[in-house]
């Protein structure tokens, strides 16, 4: 740990007359190069802290300390009690000076098995009374050890706060903290976890971005909900089998009630939820921006009913919402797993696990796709499920939708689907196609099914430009090098090992 001695001198005394521009950058700009090079964002920063860095960087020379002591935004962004508890009380003391009048972001980890860097209750305590006011970031975890003074959260959350823009807490028992816009007016961002945080009573209009890893009463969440209209992140942890995040039962005599979040534009269910019908109404109950991100994975319980009408609902509803600003460009359809990219925004996905097969839920959530604009898809990955019949009007209709595909990832069985389509129903499909990459793993000796898809697209006056056939074996791909004479005039073919 550093030397206390040290912060009251500098290393290098040279000096010049020279104009440096460092000296005249903003103190926003300084934060950014500076979190940048301490690699904030990364684990590493759980092995040196920003703190010692920004020590560090002040030791450097003369012009970096100036830098360094003059700003103390920097040195109040940084504050990491952990640290502390290394070093000596003067060492805390004088970075503590540093920070001036400026908001400070404060971190603190309990942790029974780091004896080195473990954080005295008592400690937290006392800073955070002597600098309540001033906090701007709080990030409070514990790991395995526990905070145990509930009067502590109790007191603490009852007193204003009137700089408090961002709360994490993690593992924080024994008190029911309870939040409202009087006792932190500008909380921007929370993030909870083991807090028994009370959302009957979350009232808190400036909330921006919300991190749930605790169960919680659907009922309660849509409440406090729509008393946070400038919402614009949801995130909710999922559970294991035994409980999802939501809480709660389908009951008709009592609906949920629905929210309208005009800011929300990202929702994310994180891991499998395993309490898919009533997430999925939870969902439905909600709507967001235009352009809002969805990212859903559910597994149905065995002894769950599952309500594929919902489901589809839902891929609709939200995509629906996803693609009102932009067109989708890329696609991978998986099965039941659905994944769509358009270039100005993250990704959206939804995807539906175990007790999800068959004909009937996949032409479902296919069906749903024809609710939406494909126009500007060019990317497409198909890997449709087996058993699905081609007659379904809702899939026709999706397939037809596909007018702008110039690249298909697929396999035999969806190349065959697609000329069933094209057969029975006398429909061209695909009418831009000029890529055709085809996994043909184990299907070597059924090989005739894309002589047939691509002889029929040359006889259509549409042949694709290249057809790659991919095989996860070598010897299955030298085998059919050899033995797959096929030639298609115009069409480049190409063996290569599966992705």
């Amino acid at each position: 740990m550093p030397d206390p001695n040290p912060l009251a001198m500098a290393i290098c005394t040279h000096t010049d007359n020279r104009s440096h521009g460092i000296l005249n950058l903003d103190n926003d700009v300084l934060w950014y190069i500076f979190s940048i090079n301490a690699k904030m964002d990364e684990i590493s920063e759980l092995l040196t802290p920003a703190l010692l860095t920004l020590w560090y960087t002040s030791q450097v020379c003369s012009r970096w300390r100036q830098v360094a002591i003059t700003s103390p935004e920097m040195w109040a962004r940084v504050l990491n009690l952990n640290l502390f508890i290394q070093t000596t009380t003067n060492w805390a003391d004088e970075v503590i000076r540093r920070t001036g009048t400026a908001l400070m972001h404060v971190s603190a980890s309990f942790n029974r098995y780091q004896r080195q860097s473990q954080l005295k209750e008592g400690f937290l305590v006392e800073f955070l009374n002597a600098h309540w006011s001033r906090i701007r970031s709080l990030d409070v975890k514990c790991h395995e050890a526990g905070l145990r003074g509930e009067e502590t959260w109790k007191h603490l959350f009852e007193r204003q706060a009137p700089s408090l823009e961002i709360l994490i807490m993690r593992s924080i028992p024994g008190y029911r903290i309870t939040l409202t816009s009087n006792i932190a007016p500008l909380l921007h961002t929370l993030s909870v976890e083991g807090t028994e945080l009370n959302f009957r009573t979350l009232r808190m209009p400036t909330l921006r971005k919300l991190y749930i890893w605790e169960p919680v009463f659907g009922l309660d969440l849509l409440n406090a909900l729509s008393h946070l209209p400038f919402l614009e992140v949801l995130v909710l942890q999922m559970h294991g089998e035994e409980r999802g995040p939501l809480q709660g039962a389908l009951d008709p005599r009592n609906p949920l009630p629905i929210v309208t979040l005009p800011h929300l534009t990202s929702v994310y269910f994180v891991g499998d939820d395993y309490c898919v019908n009533f997430s999925m109404s939870f969902l439905a109950q909600i709507t967001p921006a235009k352009g809002c991100v969805l990212h859903y994975a559910g597994i149905y319980h065995d002894n769950k009913v599952p309500d594929y009408k919902i489901a589809s609902s839902i891929l609709s509803k939200y995509l629906q919402h996803y693609t009102a600003c932009n067109p989708i460009t890329k696609a991978k359809i998986l099965g039941q797993n659905f994944t769509f990219n358009h270039p100005s925004s993250a990704y959206f996905l939804f995807k539906l696990g175990r007790n999800w097969g068959g004909e009937d839920k996949n032409g479902r959530l296919l069906a749903a796709l024809s609710t939406i604009e494909l126009g500007g898809l060019k990317i497409l990955t198909l890997f449709l499920s087996r058993g699905l019949a081609p007659s379904r009007p809702g899939v026709i209709k999706f397939v037809r939708s596909l007018v702008s595909v110039e690249e298909l990832r697929t396999n035999l069985f969806t190349l065959n689907y697609l000329q069933d389509i094209l057969l029975s129903r006398r429909k061209f499909v695909l009418p831009v196609l000029k890529i055709i990459d085809l996994e043909c793993s184990g299907e070597s000796d059924n090989l005739e099914i894309v002589t047939k898809f691509i002889n029929t697209r040359i006889k259509t006056k549409f042949p694709p430009d290249n057809l790659i056939l991919r095989f996860l074996y070598s010897d299955e791909l030298e085998k059919a090098r050899e033995g797959y004479k096929a030639h298609f005039p115009g069409v480049t073919v190409t063996y290569a090992q599966s992705r």
